[in-house]
Formats: C-alpha cells, structure tokens, sequence
C-alpha cells in the first residue's frame, strides 16, 4: 500500500515538499526517489533504513532540496552528509540530531 503511494506520488510533477516519517516503515523510501524530481522539502526522520547510498541517491536526484530532517538515522555518516553538500547547492537547513555516526567531520562538509 504505502509502495504504491510514494510511487503515485512522484509521478505528480510538481511535488516539491515530502514527508516521510519512517519509524515503522521496513522499506528504504530512498529506493523510490530514484528518478530526478523538484523536492525542496525532504523529512526521513527516524528511518531505520536509509543508509549513505540512499542519501546519494535523494542527492543526485534531488539537487533543489533547500530543507532536510534526517534525524534518527542510525546509518548516515559523514559519507553521506558530504553527498548533500556536494549535490544540493541550494540546502540551506538540515537537520542531522541523533545520527551517531555523523562527526564533525562531516559538519564542516556543510560548511564548506
């Protein structure tokens, strides 16, 4: 059910915010951003399953995203922070809390 959503919803050409709150989910959401698409607004708080390689893949794909929640994603490093800073030239707010895996490192990243 939710598979055949989120793939319904990215054929709407002008979707621009998405909000995936992925506490309970038990499939990579990243999976179905694999087509370029006008995002600017990306939530994947607490999505147990998005690793370094679906957040290079919503990087490629989405490269206007201005604001990213991934907070409480367990498998996001520093590899994949610096996947949205080099893509997403336009992301001007991101929100990393409670990734343990991302350091300083990968902070200043952002910055850069």
């Amino acid at each position: 059910m939710l598979a055949s959503l989120l793939q319904s919803s990215l054929a709407c050409k002008q979707l621009n915010c998405m909000n995936l709150p992925a506490d309970n989910m038990n499939l990579d959401p990243a999976m179905f951003l694999k087509q370029k698409i006008n995002l600017r607004f990306l939530d994947m708080s607490d999505c147990p399953l998005l690793d370094d390689d679906g957040l290079r893949t919503i990087a490629t794909n989405c490269p206007a995203l201005v604001n990213v929640y991934l907070r409480k994603c367990d498998l996001i490093s520093d590899v994949g922070v610096q996947y949205l800073s080099n893509y997403c030239l336009m992301l001007r707010e991101i929100s990393l809390s409670d990734c343990p895996r991302v350091t300083d490192l990968g902070l200043r990243e952002l910055s850069s």
